[in-house]
């Protein structure tokens, strides 16, 4: 069993309790601290002080659930656009881990949940698609190919015309130098389809009272 220290000192920092093999499993980052050799795996402790100890809340209970559903989780987050963020936020935090599996299974709940809303509002607040574009480029690498990248340029790409009236777009667009390329190369077909992401695989996880 590890200690996870998860935030920062000045803003009280949360203790997870997690076992080591869920965390090697399902975190290629955190196995180097389970199985590497270091002060952590003497310790038995995990810091992560630039990490949201709610974000991490999340992913703990991936570890310990064969059938986690990201959007059932969220019973505090009502607005179904602020879902929209916490979900790429929790995306971009399995990208910091290099928790692919954690990833797959969010990124189903995002693309499922955006397609219903997308067909049949088609209309979701600038700030908000702002927010999605903030995460898209400043926590997930640039990759052409990452699917919820691909997925937030791409819905930007069809609001464009209302964007570029939007104070906190333009702003977004000067401090991010490849936004415009991108969302540029979206818009340059406008019958592009939404970009499909690949369906989440839910793994097995170990029974907790089988790890040491």
């Amino acid at each position: 069993m590890f200690s996870v220290i998860v935030g920062e000192e000045v803003a009280g920092p949360k203790t997870f309790f997690i076992h080591s093999e869920l965390l090697a499993k399902e975190s290629d980052r955190l196995k180097v601290a389970v199985k590497g050799g270091f002060k952590e795996a003497e310790d038995k402790t995990i810091k992560l002080v630039d990490e949201d100890p709610g974000l991490f809340g999340y992913f703990m209970e991936f570890l310990y659930s064969n059938t986690w559903d990201p959007l059932k989780s969220m019973k505090g987050v009502e607005e179904t656009a602020s879902k929209y963020v916490m979900l790429a936020r929790l995306y971009a935090l399995g990208e910091r881990l290099q928790a692919l599996s954690f990833q797959n299974v969010v990124l189903g709940g995002f693309s499922s949940e955006f397609a219903d809303f997308y067909f049949t509002t088609h209309n979701l607040e600038n700030q908000y698609t702002c927010d999605l574009l903030q995460i898209a480029c400043e926590e997930l690498p640039d990759r052409a190919k990452d699917p919820l990248r691909k997925e937030v340029f791409w819905y930007a790409a069809s609001r464009l015309e209302h964007l570029q009236q939007y104070p906190a777009f333009v702003s977004l667009l000067d401090s991010e130098v490849t936004l415009g390329k991108n969302l540029c190369l979206q818009a340059a077909n406008s019958k592009r389809a939404r970009p499909k992401a690949s369906p989440p695989e839910v793994p097995s996880k170990f029974e907790p009272e089988n790890l040491d």
